[in-house]
């Protein structure tokens, strides 16, 4: 500390010098407070210095931080004192998916394949539930698989699809296979969805938590190119 004269003159010097690191205190939870909003996080409600956050790839938690203020014995107010962030998780699944694919003339797997005119494609869909609960009313939907592009068009495969409704997978059942028209989703079976279905999906109705051995589950099903 600079000398200075007088102790009117002294505790201003030393306040200011509080007040810097106060400053400093402040940016530090700042920068904190921007890598959370870095984490993709949406809130949802806030109550008392108390964030509930929702993820956009797992559960919900409880974020929660408090601070204090302070005077000293002359009166001078001092800058903020900040505690860190505690963080309580909720229970609550997290539904992850990957999708994979075959030439199943050439038997070529990957991300990119080679395909001919009249090559079937079949496609696999894996789910895995990496939370800490159970979750109900799973939808997995597959739209894109049916598109046109440049003027190549695609055929399901009757029966190809599985499982079909109302067979048992993860923990519970596929309550619904559906169709898309591309307008209205309709019940459907492995063998009536139509041919030129612009859609499939499930409706699982219950994925079981992490180690239940009933927390994963697999879909499948062929489309076939033809020309127009």
């Amino acid at each position: 500390m600079p000398e200075t004269q007088g102790e009117g003159v002294a505790i201003k010097v030393f306040y200011f010098q509080n007040l810097k690191q106060g400053g400093e205190r402040l940016a530090e939870k700042t920068n904190k407070l921007k890598e959370v909003n870095k984490m993709k996080k949406l809130v949802i409600s806030g109550i008392a210095g108390i964030v509930l956050l929702a993820s956009a790839s797992a559960y919900a938690a409880v974020q929660n931080s408090a601070w204090g203020n302070y005077k000293s014995l002359g009166g001078f107010q001092y800058p903020d004192t900040f505690t860190g962030v505690v963080t309580a998780n909720l229970v609550g699944p997290a539904i992850n998916l990957a999708k994979s694919q075959q030439n199943v003339r050439t038997g070529q797997t990957g991300q990119t394949i080679l395909i001919a005119n009249g090559d079937s494609i079949h496609y696999t869909i894996n789910f895995q539930n990496s939370g800490t609960d159970s979750a109900t009313e799973l939808v997995v939907t597959d739209t894109e698989a049916f598109a046109i592009i440049g003027g190549q068009t695609v055929q399901y495969i009757p029966g190809s699809a599985v499982p079909d409704s109302g067979a048992a997978i993860a923990a519970g059942k596929v309550v619904s296979l559906e169709s898309f028209d591309g307008s209205v989703w309709s019940p459907a079976t492995s063998t009536t969805i139509p041919t030129n279905t612009l859609g499939i999906r499930w409706v699982i109705d219950l994925v079981g938590i992490p180690g239940s051995g009933k927390d994963t589950g697999t879909l499948e099903f062929r489309i076939k190119v033809t020309s127009p």
